[in-house]
């Protein structure tokens, strides 16, 4: 049913940019219905929790990649405990915030080591930098991240985040609209609309910052 209720207008040429952006929506809509039916005892890595602000999901998917070691000790499970982690030091959920802080930076620092040319890796690595206030760095490793995965929209997220940092809000602005139709963005829709509502916020434009933030809070 998620699947057929798309709708995606193709023009009869140059279809490649049309079909860029409804595939990721189609995946999603795939992987969300095969959850659906997947053994309760499958390791699944809970991306939709990830990306949640609630603190006990963020407890859950912790605790999930915690008990399945092939997903949760891999690069990829090492470097979204770190993300979670952050998150809930930023909505001010942590219990213990410093330690919580030093358990992030290990979790990236182990994912890094493993997985040194991966995008997203390096993503999460490039937005603890801009965490931390090294603009150069998270500039440096994000755009490290988008040569790597040019079709990141993880990695263009991030991007605008050092853009902006660095004072740079028109090509932020055009980067956070980039990032606006890939997968990750289809789990994490709250946090990339407010990564553009920044963005239309400190160039002035009043209107479309309202639409946005309105859009992340539903």
């Amino acid at each position: 049913t998620q699947i057929m209720t798309q709708r995606h207008a193709f023009p009869r040429d140059n279809t490649g940019p049309a079909l860029h952006k409804a595939m990721p929506v189609l995946t999603y809509a795939i992987v969300q219905a095969a959850l659906r039916f997947a053994p309760p005892d499958r390791p699944v890595f809970p991306l939709s929790d990830l990306f949640s602000f609630t603190r006990d999901r963020l407890i859950r998917a912790d605790r999930r990649l915690a008990m399945t070691p092939e997903i949760g000790e891999g690069a990829m499970g090492l470097s979204m405990r770190g993300y979670l982690r952050y998150t809930l030091i930023l909505e001010r959920q942590a219990d213990d915030p410093q330690g919580q802080l030093a358990e992030a930076e290990d979790f990236i620092h182990r994912a890094r080591m493993l997985a040194p040319a991966d995008a997203t890796v390096l993503s999460l690595s490039a937005l603890f930098h801009s965490w931390k206030g090294d603009v150069a760095g998270a500039l440096e490793m994000a755009r490290l991240a988008l040569r790597l995965g040019p079709d990141s929209d993880l990695a263009q997220h991030v991007l605008s985040q050092a853009l902006t940092d660095a004072g740079r809000d028109r090509e932020a602005l055009d980067m956070a609209m980039r990032a606006g139709h890939g997968p990750m963005g289809l789990f994490g829709q709250a946090t990339w609309l407010l990564r553009r509502m920044v963005s239309h916020l400190r160039l002035g434009q009043l209107e479309e910052a309202v639409q946005a933030a309105a859009a992340a809070r539903a």
